[in-house]
């Protein structure tokens, strides 16, 4: 079992109770798993990577081309009148002659170390679209969850909202009694008003966000399945980033990239070095002609060659020598693309695994934070009530508290894709992920 599998089969079991309904009259939620497969269908750039993948597979049949036999028909006619001045002597012919010629390379370097490029290439190609399906996984995972995210805001705008307008109309009434000050409905007012627009703000926010996944999936939907409470959130597994690294290090697909890329170039190197060299053909010649014209001695002949080609280069104007330079710097260039990937992949597995290790943190101290604002504006409710807090405190009670739920909430799906991410960094994230994340979903 991968480092993979075991991290998300623990966080993602199938201990979990799917608790997906349907119920008469109701859309059908859009789930993870549905969003994955419409996006793996319709993505264009994963279309075209596809595309220049099989293109290459053909590159790959025409370098291996150049080291198979070929064979080639020639065929000539011709009429022809010949006037010689004499007595009887005009006369019309015809010439006409077929060959076949076979040529199987044996000696050719450059040919040779020109396939091995190009298969090293295709298995560069091959890494490069298996990153982009990860990355298209975490693509894919973030829009969904950030419709998750601008549903929750809403909906705690919302609630905001006709928190503060009814407090807002009871300061009003205390106030027409002459129980409260002028400026208590100031700051009621001014807190219902800020809270309006945050709603006005995330009404905006959640259309746009389903306007990105629905173009991701390429079809509007009516609401998207989200996570349940139940979902555990518990530190990534192993603890030690440096277990993740090494990971990472063998199973990262940008990186085998990379490494695939310098094995490429200089595979090309030794290719154009190799045009230096000579080369040896094994040449099958077959001709059969036939000459008209009795007068110059007309017949038949076949003939039939087996032989060596030598081919030895001797001046090319410098072109060999500079394509040979060429090649070398761009397989040092190909070299310290690698380095770069891995100090990247070092950096973004250090980066996401604290990330996701303070997410979880994070989200026990706001699930605490949460019930201590939901008490405190109970306190500061009944204090209001009996005299002891004023209508600001209460103002700012409430909001702590919706700030509480709204940190709580977004700590959530931070943690989510923050293990997705790492999973990406170390090359292990794969369909089967998505598919137990999926199960947490109502």
């Amino acid at each position: 079992m991968t480092l993979s599998a075991r991290t998300f089969t623990r966080h993602f079991s199938l201990a979990a109770l799917v608790l997906v309904c349907t119920v008469s009259g109701q859309a059908h939620a859009l789930n993870l798993s549905e969003a994955w497969q419409a996006a793996l269908q319709r993505d264009p750039e994963l279309a075209a990577a596809r595309a220049d993948l099989n293109a290459l597979g053909e590159r790959v049949l025409q370098t291996r081309a150049n080291l198979l036999p070929q064979m080639e028909l020639q065929a000539n006619t011709s009429d022809n009148k010949r006037i010689i001045h004499g007595p009887g002597l005009d006369e019309g012919f015809n010439n006409h002659d077929w060959s076949a010629t076979l040529t199987q390379p044996i000696i050719d370097f450059a040919a040779w170390y020109g396939l091995k490029a190009a298969q090293a290439e295709d298995i560069q190609r091959q890494a490069e679209l298996a990153a982009r399906v990860q990355a298209l996984m975490v693509t894919t995972a973030t829009e969904y969850f950030d419709v998750l995210r601008a549903i929750d805001d809403q909906a705690s705008a919302q609630a905001a909202e006709t928190a503060f307008g009814s407090r807002l109309e009871q300061i009003q009434e205390r106030f027409d009694v002459g129980l409260i000050a002028i400026t208590d409905v100031h700051e009621a007012q001014a807190a219902y008003d800020a809270a309006r627009v945050e709603r006005v703000i995330s009404d905006g926010i959640i259309d746009i966000r389903r306007e990105i996944l629905e173009s991701r999936v390429g079809q509007p939907f009516e609401r998207v399945a989200p996570l349940v409470s139940e979902m555990p959130m518990e530190m990534p597994e192993p603890m030690d980033r440096d277990v993740w690294i090494g990971v990472a290090l063998d199973n990262n697909q940008n990186l085998a990239a990379a490494r695939e890329a310098v094995q490429r170039a200089g595979l090309e190197t030794r290719s154009r070095r190799a045009e230096h060299l000579p080369d040896i053909d094994l040449i099958a010649n077959y001709t059969h002609s036939v000459q008209g014209g009795a007068s110059f001695l007309g017949g038949k002949i076949d003939n039939r060659v087996l032989g060596l080609r030598l081919t030895v280069p001797v001046v090319s104007g410098g072109r060999t020598t500079a394509r040979v330079r060429e090649a070398k710097y761009l397989e040092l260039s190909a070299t310290e693309q690698v380095r770069a990937v891995e100090r990247d992949i070092k950096q973004s597995i250090r980066l996401v695994h604290r990330q996701a290790a303070t997410n979880v943190l994070q989200l026990r101290a706001l699930k605490l934070a949460m019930v201590s604002a939901r008490s405190a504006l109970e306190a500061t409710e009944t204090g209001y009530e009996v005299g002891t807090r004023n209508a600001v405190e209460v103002l700012q009670a409430r909001q702590a508290m919706h700030q509480a739920e709204r940190d709580y909430a977004n700590a959530r799906y931070d943690y989510v894709l923050n293990m997705l991410r790492l999973q990406e960094a170390a090359g292990t994230l794969s369909e089967q992920d998505l598919h137990a994340l999926n199960r947490w979903l109502r």
